[in-house]
C-alpha cells in the first residue's frame, strides 16, 4: 500500500515538472499595436527555453502558409495591409509548442479626419470644426499651405473659426513621434462670400409731388460669384413682417441675371400699403440661396429655389381636398404622406411646436391621432439646418354645449372626446386625479362611462429618465356638483390695440351672454385692461349689479398696449383681498389675443413674468382657464401657465361664435366631469403623463404636465422666462444692439410722445422712474431704447424724430444715475407700427413711442 502511495507522488512530481519545463519556453516580439495604412515595419523577437530547436515564421491567411525558420532571435521587416497577419511558433523536438501572433491593429481614419459644421458661409460667419484621433498624440491645423491657424493641439479637439472672405483650404496634419512617418493629412474646402446687402430706398426729388407718388429704388451689393435675381412678394403678413424660414410661393420675377452690384426702380407703396421684395442670391453647383426681405429695412431668411415638396393628407381614411387647410377634431385619424427633393430630413410638430416625430426621412408616410388644439406643423430641414414649415392641420375639440346622453345610447362608430379640464393634487403623493370632460360630437356630456370605466379609461404612461411608467387607473366617478355650491369666476379681458374690429365685439357680446347666464350661486368679478388695469366690478353674486357697472366700451376707453401678466395677476389680488374667496374653488378666466409686452411697469407691485405670476396664483389656490382668441396668442407660455395652475388651456378661438359659446358654458363644464385618480410614484418635479383612453374608434392619449412640487421651489420654473421668448414676434422689432445676450422681458411700451415732440411728458416719468430703480438693484441688466413715429411726414425726419425721442429717454436714465454702457438705442421712425391705419387721434398716439427691452 506504501509502493502505491510513493508512486502515484513520483507520477504526480514528474507531470508537473514536465508542465513547468513545457511553460519556460517563450518568445519576446517587438511589433507595432497598429498601424495608420498598409506598410511595411521592422519587427524584432528573442526566445527563450535551452531545448528549443526551431523557429518559424508563418503567414496568417486563409492557406496558413509557412514563410521561413528564423534564428532563434533578430529582426525582420514585414508588410501588414490590415487583413493577413503573421505568427511565430516555437518548436521543440517534434512538438509545437505555442503559436505566438503578430497583428498590427489598421486605423480608419477617413471617418474621423477633419470635420466642419458647413463648407459654404457668408463673411463674419464663425463655423465649428472638429476631428478625434486616438491613434496620434499632436495634430496642427492650416489654413491653405503656410498660414498655421493652431499649433500643437491635441488629439481630440473642437473649436470654432471665423475666416475672411474667399475660397480657402483647411488642412489637419496629424501624428505620433513614435511612428514619426504615419502622419495623417486631411484637407477641407471651405468658400466665405461677402455677406449681401440689399434695401428699399425712396429716392427724394425737389417737386412737392413727391409726397404723393414718391419713386422706390432697390440696392444691392452682394459677392461677385453670385448670381443676382429680384422678385416682388406677393404675400400679405399678420403683424407687417415676413417670419423668417417660410416659404413665399406667390413671387413675380421683375429681373433676372443682375450684375453683382446695382439698383433698379420698384413700385411706389402707398400709405395703406406694404410691398415686399426679395433678392434672391444663389450658387447653382451648391444649390445656395440668399433671400432679403425688405420693408424699410432688411429682414434675412434664407431658402434654397431648387427645393421641392410634397404633402398630401387624409382623414379618417377620406383624402383631403385642400391639404394645407384640413380641419379634424381630436382623436381623429390622421395620416400624412410626404416626398421632398432637396431637403436632408422632416419632422412632425404640435400646437405648442413639441416635437411628435423630430427625425422623419425625406419620403414617407406617418400615421398619428391628434391631441391638442391648434395648428399641426410639418417642417423639411436643408443640410444647412434651415427649415420650410408647412401649417397642414387644424384641430379641434368639440365644446360642452349642454344636454346629456348615455353611452349606451351612442351608435358604436361615434367617437367621444375627452378632455382633461383640471388637475387635483390634494392627495398627492397618494393619488392624483384628473377632472375629465367627455362629450360627443356636439358637446353633450356622455353619462354612464365609469360602470364600464376599464373600457374606455385604460392607464396612465409617464416617461422619467429615459424610461416608460405605467400607472393603473384606482378609480373613476361620474360626478355631477351641486348647482347651488358657489364658485367664484374673475375674468380678465383684453382690450388692447390688437383686439380691435370684430374680435372686441365678440369679446363684449361672450361677456355679456356669461353674465346672463350665470348661476345663482356663483360669485363673478371682472377685470379690463390693456396696459392699464381696471377693476370694472367687485366680487358679487348679482346679475343686475354686474350688467349694471361692467364698461361695454370697446376700445373707446382702452386701445393701448398689453400687460398680460399684471393684468391676471389684479385678478389673484382681487380673490386674495375677499373674504369670500376662502370658501368656495377659485377661477380666473382669461380673454386674450395677445402677448405680453406692458406689464414690466408694474414690478413693483405685481408679477411681470410668467414665473412670478404663477408662483403667486398658487399661493392663493388660483386655477386658470384660458380662452386664447386668434393665432396671434403665446400658445406657448399661456398652455404652460394654465397647466401649472391646474386648470385648462381651451382651443384656439379662429371662429369667434365659438368663443361664446364656450365660455358661456363654463361653470356647468366644471360641475359634470369624471375624476380619474391613479398612483404615481414620489417624483417631487414638473412631469409629464399621457392619459391613454378609448374613444370608441381609436385609443388616444391625452398629455397632461403637473408639478408635484410647490412652484417657488420648482428649478425648471426659471427656463419659462426665456422659452416664453421664443414665440413673442419681435423679430423685426428687436435691434439686438447687444448681441449675445439674452432678452428677459418682451419689448415694453413705456413712453408716448406729442405730435412731432421729443420731449419727455410728466406722466410717463414714473414709469421710468420704476425702470431706474429696478436697474440700480440688477448692475448686470442691459437696456435697449427702440424709438418710434407715427405714420405722418418724411420717412427720413421721422427715422431722425425717433432717434430723437429713444435718446431722450436714454439722457433720461443716464441722468438718473444708470451707467451710459448699459443703455444702447435707435430710431426706426414709422417701421412697425402698433396701427397701420390711424383712423382716430389716439392710435397715431400709441404709434408714438418708445419701447424699452431688457437684456441679460
Amino acid at each position: 500500500m506504501k509502493n502505491l502511495h510513493f508512486l502515484l507522488l513520483f507520477s504526480l512530481v514528474f507531470i508537473t515538472c514536465g508542465k513547468a519545463s513545457a511553460q519556460s519556453y517563450g518568445v519576446s516580439i517587438e511589433a507595432p499595436q497598429a498601424l495608420v495604412r498598409p506598410s511595411e515595419e521592422l519587427i524584432s523577437w528573442r526566445t527563450r527555453g535551452e531545448k528549443l530547436k526551431k523557429v518559424k515564421l508563418w503567414l496568417e491567411d486563409a492557406k496558413r502558409q509557412k514563410i521561413e525558420d528564423l534564428p532563434l532571435e533578430g529582426t525582420k521587416k514585414l508588410y501588414f495591409d490590415g487583413k493577413n497577419g503573421y505568427y511565430i511558433v516555437l518548436n521543440a523536438g517534434k512538438d509545437a509548442l505555442k503559436r505566438y501572433p503578430i497583428q498590427p491593429r489598421l486605423i480608419d481614419t477617413t471617418s474621423q479626419a477633419l470635420q466642419l459644421e458647413k463648407q459654404l458661409l457668408l463673411e463674419d460667419e464663425e463655423v465649428q470644426y472638429q476631428w478625434y484621433q486616438p491613434y496620434f498624440r499632436r495634430c496642427r491645423l492650416y489654413m491653405g499651405d503656410e498660414v498655421v491657424i493652431a499649433n500643437e493641439l491635441p488629439n481630440s479637439y473642437r473649436n470654432k473659426l471665423k475666416l475672411p472672405v474667399g475660397a480657402h483650404e483647411l488642412r489637419l496634419e496629424c501624428w505620433n513621434d513614435e511612428y514619426p512617418h504615419h502622419k495623417l493629412i486631411s484637407t477641407v474646402s471651405v468658400r466665405v462670400l461677402r455677406k449681401p446687402s440689399f434695401t428699399i430706398e425712396p429716392v427724394y426729388l425737389r417737386s412737392p409731388l413727391d409726397l404723393l407718388n414718391r419713386p422706390y429704388v432697390a440696392r444691392w451689393d452682394v459677392d461677385s460669384s453670385l448670381q443676382v435675381n429680384l422678385y416682388r412678394v406677393n404675400e400679405r403678413i399678420n403683424y407687417g413682417y415676413l417670419r423668417a424660414g417660410m416659404p413665399h410661393r406667390d413671387t413675380t420675377l421683375i429681373a433676372a441675371t443682375l450684375p453683382a452690384a446695382g439698383s433698379l426702380p420698384v413700385d411706389t407703396p402707398t400709405k395703406r400699403q406694404v410691398i415686399y421684395y426679395m433678392l434672391e442670391t444663389r450658387i447653382p453647383s451648391l444649390q445656395y440661396a440668399h433671400y432679403l426681405y425688405a420693408k424699410g429695412e432688411v429682414i434675412q431668411t434664407y431658402k434654397d429655389t431648387t427645393k421641392e415638396w410634397k404633402l398630401m393628407v387624409w382623414v379618417n381614411g377620406q383624402p383631403a381636398q385642400k391639404p394645407k387647410k384640413v380641419e379634424a377634431f381630436s382623436g381623429d385619424v390622421v395620416r400624412i404622406q410626404w416626398e421632398a427633393k432637396g431637403y436632408a430630413r422632416a419632422a412632425l410638430f404640435d400646437p405648442g411646436w413639441n416635437p411628435i416625430e423630430p427625425k422623419l426621412p425625406t419620403q414617407g408616410n406617418y400615421t398619428f391621432l391628434p391631441t391638442e388644439s391648434g395648428i399641426y406643423h410639418f417642417v423639411f430641414y436643408d443640410e444647412e439646418k434651415n427649415a420650410n414649415a408647412v401649417d397642414f392641420l387644424r384641430v379641434s375639440k368639440p365644446f360642452a354645449s349642454g344636454g346629456i346622453v348615455k353611452i349606451e345610447e351612442l351608435p358604436k362608430q361615434h367617437r367621444l372626446h375627452f378632455q382633461i379640464i383640471e388637475t387635483d393634487k390634494s392627495r398627492y403623493p397618494e393619488q392624483i386625479s384628473f377632472k375629465v370632460a367627455v362629450t360627443d360630437s356636439v358637446g353633450r356630456f356622455v353619462s354612464g362611462l365609469d360602470i364600464v370605466s376599464s373600457k374606455y379609461f385604460k392607464k396612465v404612461i409617464e416617461e422619467w429618465q429615459g424610461k416608460k411608467v405605467e400607472y393603473d387607473i384606482l378609480s373613476v366617478k361620474e360626478v355631477e356638483e351641486e348647482l347651488a355650491r358657489p364658485k367664484i369666476f374673475v375674468t380678465v379681458a383684453d382690450y388692447s390695440g390688437s383686439m380691435s374690429g370684430q374680435p372686441i365685439v365678440t369679446q363684449e357680446q361672450a361677456i355679456r351672454a356669461f353674465m346672463q347666464s350665470k348661476l345663482d350661486a356663483d360669485y363673478v368679478g371682472f377685470i379690463q385692461f390693456d396696459d392699464r388695469l381696471r377693476r370694472t366690478t367687485t366680487l358679487t353674486q348679482s346679475k343686475d349689479t354686474v350688467l349694471q357697472t361692467y364698461r361695454f366700451v370697446g376700445l373707446k376707453e382702452f386701445g393701448g398696449a398689453t400687460a398680460l401678466y399684471a393684468a391676471i395677476d389684479e385678478a389673484v389680488k382681487m380673490l386674495e383681498e375677499s373674504p369670500l374667496a376662502k370658501k368656495a374653488e377659485k377661477y380666473i378666466v382669461l380673454l386674450t389675443d395677445g402677448y405680453e409686452n406692458s406689464s414690466f411697469a408694474y414690478w413693483r407691485t405685481h408679477a411681470f413674468d410668467l414665473k412670478q405670476l404663477a408662483i403667486h396664483a398658487e399661493k392663493v389656490g388660483v386655477k386658470l382657464l384660458i380662452f386664447p382668441i386668434g393665432e396671434g396668442a403665446n400658445f406657448f407660455a399661456l398652455s404652460h401657465l394654465a397647466e401649472l395652475l391646474d386648470g385648462t388651456f381651451f382651443p384656439v378661438m379662429n371662429n369667434y361664435s365659438q368663443l361664446k359659446e364656450a365660455y358661456q358654458n363654463v361653470p356647468r363644464l366644471l360641475r359634470r366631469y369624471y375624476l380619474v385618480s391613479f398612483k404615481p410614484q414620489r417624483k417631487d418635479d414638473w412631469r409629464e403623463f399621457q392619459f391613454e383612453v378609448w374613444n370608441q374608434v381609436n385609443t388616444q392619449k391625452l398629455r397632461r404636465s403637473v408639478a408635484t412640487i410647490p412652484l417657488d421651489k420648482l428649478a425648471r420654473l426659471d427656463d419659462f422666462r426665456a422659452q416664453e421668448q421664443e414665440y413673442v414676434p419681435s423679430q423685426s422689432k428687436t435691434a439686438h444692439l447687444f448681441p449675445g445676450k439674452q432678452v428677459i422681458v418682451p419689448p415694453q411700451a413705456i413712453v408716448h410722445f406729442d405730435y412731432k415732440s421729443s420731449r419727455l411728458l410728466p406722466q410717463a416719468l414714473p414709469a421710468l422712474d420704476s425702470y431706474v430703480e429696478y436697474l440700480k438693484k440688477d448692475p448686470l441688466v442691459a437696456v435697449e431704447l427702440y424709438g418710434y413715429t407715427d405714420l405722418k411726414g418724411n420717412d427720413q425726419e421721422q427715422i431722425k424724430l425717433s432717434e430723437q425721442r429713444a435718446k431722450a429717454v436714454y439722457d433720461y436714465l443716464v441722468q438718473k444715475g444708470i451707467h451710459p454702457d448699459r443703455i444702447r438705442y435707435k430710431g426706426f421712425g414709422k417701421a412697425h407700427p402698433v396701427w397701420e391705419e390711424e383712423v382716430e387721434p389716439w392710435q397715431a398716439a400709441e404709434n408714438r413711442r418708445v419701447e424699452i427691452v431688457l437684456l441679460r
